[in-house]
Parts: C-alpha cells; sequence; structure tokens
C-alpha cells in the first residue's frame, strides 16, 4: 500500500495541517495532489469534439 494511502499517515498530516503555524505542509500538498490524480482517473474528462 503507497504511504499516501495508508490511514494512519493521512491523518497525522490532517492533525499537523491543525496544529501547525504553516497554512500547508508538505504532507498535505502531496496528499491534495494524489487525492486529486486518483480523482482524475477515475472519471476522466471526456475530450472536446472539432
Amino acid at each position: 500500500m503507497a504511504a499516501d494511502r495508508v490511514p494512519r499517515m493521512r491523518h497525522y498530516w490532517r492533525l499537523v495541517a491543525e496544529a501547525g503555524d504553516t497554512p500547508v505542509t508538505l504532507g498535505t500538498s502531496h496528499l491534495w495532489l494524489t487525492d486529486s490524480l486518483e480523482r482524475s482517473i477515475a472519471q476522466p474528462t471526456p475530450l472536446p469534439k472539432n
């Protein structure tokens, strides 16, 4: 299982984001990116017709 899919790691980064002074941590931005990529693969956008 990929590290970004491990529930404990996801929970950890959510807590870090809530408790930290920094608006976005590297871990949080990584999760946003991988979640977005996963959604884009699961529901691809149709190509425009020419």
